[in-house]
């Protein structure tokens, strides 16, 4: 089975970490989607590594020095024909209006925590962000490293540029999906997960005149990854 739609954001894992997320159904669901929680222990909703993923999984995490995320976003005034799955405009991740500046940008993510050598502008005005990261977090209360990254979308590489075997995803996705409550959402309901030791997404959600999907990111400054 393929991986879930979603944990593109609190979970992607740029140079600061998400703690907590919200989800909040607004309206009638239109599109029949619903949200989903993901535990990855065997005490419930925790990520401690190695408690339910096979050892030869985290194993190869940790031998090829980790994971290694690159997101490329383009100029909204030059919008490729076909933006790349994830993709968008920089000045909508950074909250910029659209004449917004390289300089704007930059100012934004090194705010965010990353480095200027984590930053690549080409030609076209698209920005490539970059960021290395050893696939597990530790735990603040307990100090167990914690399965920390998104692998199992199958498209990651590996810190030494290794992409991830077919067999390594699958058994990651295999294990999320033993490991999944689903909730459904009715108006007024809120979902609040502990975004350090839960994974979190949603099934396929189209967008529909009278309710589009709306997404809010509040930063409350950077929080370190490692």
């Amino acid at each position: 089975s393929g991986a879930p739609e979603g944990l593109r954001g609190g979970d992607w894992c740029g140079a600061g970490v998400v703690l907590g997320c919200f989800l909040f159904a607004l309206d009638t669901d239109l599109g029949g989607a619903a949200a989903w929680v993901v535990e990855s222990a065997r005490r419930p909703l925790r990520r401690v590594a190695g408690e339910t993923l096979p050892t030869s999984v985290t194993d190869f995490v940790r031998e090829r020095g980790g994971v290694e995320y690159r997101r490329t976003y383009y100029d909204a005034r030059r919008p490729p024909k076909a933006p790349p799955p994830g993709s968008g405009p920089w000045q909508t991740k950074c909250s910029l209006a659209e004449d917004g500046t390289r300089e704007q940008a930059d100012e934004f993510f090194k705010g965010m925590g990353f480095s200027g050598e984590q930053l690549a502008w080409d030609e076209e005005g698209c920005v490539t962000v970059r960021n290395r990261h050893p696939g597990f977090l530790r735990d603040p209360l307990t100090g167990e490293d914690l399965w920390w990254n998104i692998i199992h979308t199958g498209n990651m590489v590996a810190g030494d540029g290794t992409p991830f075997p077919k067999r390594v995803v699958q058994d990651i996705q295999r294990t999320g999906w033993e490991h999944t409550y689903a909730f459904k959402l009715r108006p007024g309901d809120w979902l609040v997960c502990d975004n350090i030791r839960v994974q979190h997404g949603r099934l396929p959600y189209a967008d529909d005149p009278r309710q589009q999907r709306c997404l809010l990111t509040v930063y409350s400054g950077p929080v370190p990854s490692v």
